[in-house]
């Protein structure tokens, strides 16, 4: 509580202006997010399930029982960066009656405040992989390790990850995953706000660097 309240989740998700932060936080260098996959053969573009609207997000409060507002914690890592971006939704929640208290924490502390249930809400980020299994599962799935899952269950998104796992024609293997990202954006375990763009700064002597867009270096064929 009080985020287990789906109406109150989704009036969060209406709040937030995703473009101003594409803009004013990540300098453009990114794209509005709907859904945990931005890239690859599994991205759908065309699933926008919340949008910027006032109005829908003051609804969606009062339906969640807080049509005067509600006040909330929003934990957020103690860095100059990361806190510059939780004030940022902060400011932009308070515009429809969600106020949220910045409440800092180490990074050490994420795991075991959210394990706990003593962090309610966070910012967090989630790297791609090559095949949307790997990530879908690992977040969604409910048998998942209660470290990654944090508690989410849907019996409709556990059967569509089932199905989809044994298709190897990516053809065939897609609508499924298009149908589980739209319930899971629509479920609200995670708000999405943006894709950012991977950035690698090299010195010039740094040979056989090769990008993989899963925000892991490898450094084994590396040299200088």
């Amino acid at each position: 509580p009080p985020w287990n309240n789906m109406a109150l989740r989704h009036a969060l998700a209406y709040a937030l202006d995703r473009e101003t932060i594409l803009k004013v936080y990540y300098e453009g260098l990114g794209r509005v997010a709907h859904t945990p996959i931005g890239t690859g053969w599994a991205h759908n573009p065309t699933i926008k399930v919340f949008e910027l609207n006032a109005q829908k997000a003051k609804a969606k409060l009062a339906e969640a029982g807080y049509p005067n507002g509600i006040k909330a914690d929003m934990h957020c890592v103690s860095t100059t960066s990361e806190l510059r971006l939780c004030e940022i939704v902060q400011a932009q929640a308070a515009t429809v009656g969600i106020n949220l208290s910045i409440v800092p924490i180490l990074a050490t502390d994420q795991g075991r405040l959210t394990l706990s249930r003593v962090q309610l809400i966070r910012m967090t980020n989630w790297s791609p992989r090559a095949d949307p299994e790997a990530l879908l599962r690992i977040l969604f799935y409910s048998k998942a390790q209660e470290s990654r899952n944090h508690g989410y269950k849907n019996p409709e998104v556990d059967r569509l990850l089932d199905q989809a796992a044994p298709i190897y024609d990516i053809a065939k293997a897609k609508p499924i995953y298009d149908q589980v990202q739209r319930i899971v954006a629509e479920d609200g375990p995670y708000i999405y706000t943006i894709w950012r763009n991977d950035l690698v700064e090299l010195d010039k002597k740094v040979q056989g660097f090769v990008l993989i867009h899963d925000l892991i270096v490898r450094i084994q064929p590396m040299w200088i």
